[in-house]
């Protein structure tokens, strides 16, 4: 049977899983997809052959009906899977290299996930630089990310930080170890941290209506996605988490 594998938002994974696929001279399909617009429904006019077997590799919806259809993920439901180009490997049959092993230990589990395998500082700087690169950080955010980091306020034992840049990474990696952490634009939000499974119990309809989003290894992280709130909103829900998950004096 054809086997197509649809490729969802970039990131230094996704990056890795094309290479491997390219490797390995699969056929797929890239619609240079970010995070904030990962739909299967960006691939349905790719999907017409009823022949076929399509992997999509986190995506969000449906298949078309009649499609042979395969999801490839690690997030929400899917937490506690392995990465999502361990997936990728297991359906071709081969063995992950050493430096996809660290993109897999990055992508579930970030930093303490790379450390799990042995990963050296090394290891760990180059791999977390390729992500940011990946995701789209540019210099600029890189250097706007110095300077916000020393605005983090600490309230009731959560760091918080409203943000101007549109991606959290530069944010997240220079606070690391960040104990507890959530960081906000006006936007989007994520909560970082080990009792992020609080947030998925308690906000669960957002989850249902695809608005939120959460993963990692013991539910790391928990987001409310961008393009579904206004700014009051996003603020709303920030303030709603720290009163939830907060330390009470």
């Amino acid at each position: 049977m054809r086997r197509v594998f649809l490729l969802g938002g970039h990131d230094l994974e996704m990056e890795t899983i094309r290479q491997l696929l390219e490797d390995k001279e699969e056929e797929y399909i890239d619609k240079d997809l970010s995070w904030k617009n990962a739909e299967l429904s960006a691939y349905y006019n790719d999907m017409s052959d009823v022949g076929a077997l399509y992997y999509g590799i986190e995506l969000r919806g449906l298949p078309p009906s009649g499609v042979n259809y395969v999801l490839v993920d690690h997030h929400n439901d899917n937490s506690g899977k392995p990465a999502s180009i361990a997936q990728v490997a297991a359906v071709l049959g081969v063995a992950l290299t050493r430096f996809q092993q660290l993109v897999a230990a990055n992508d579930v589990g970030y930093i303490d996930g790379m450390r799990q395998i042995g990963a050296t500082d090394t290891e760990i700087a180059v791999v977390r630089q390729k992500d940011r690169q990946m995701q789209g950080v540019t210099a600029e955010e890189e250097a706007m990310a110095e300077e916000e980091v020393l605005q983090v306020a600490l309230r009731q034992g959560i760091k918080v930080l409203k943000t101007e840049l549109p991606h959290f990474s530069p944010l997240v990696d220079r606070l690391y170890p960040y104990g507890r952490l959530l960081l906000y634009n006006n936007h989007e939000l994520t909560y970082y941290g080990h009792d992020a499974a609080k947030l998925v119990a308690a906000m669960a309809g957002l989850v249902e209506q695809g608005v939120a989003y959460y993963g990692g290894k013991g539910c790391a992280f928990f987001g409310i996605g961008a393009g579904h709130f206004p700014p009051e909103t996003i603020a709303a829900y920030a303030n709603q988490i720290v009163g939830l998950l907060g330390i009470r004096c």
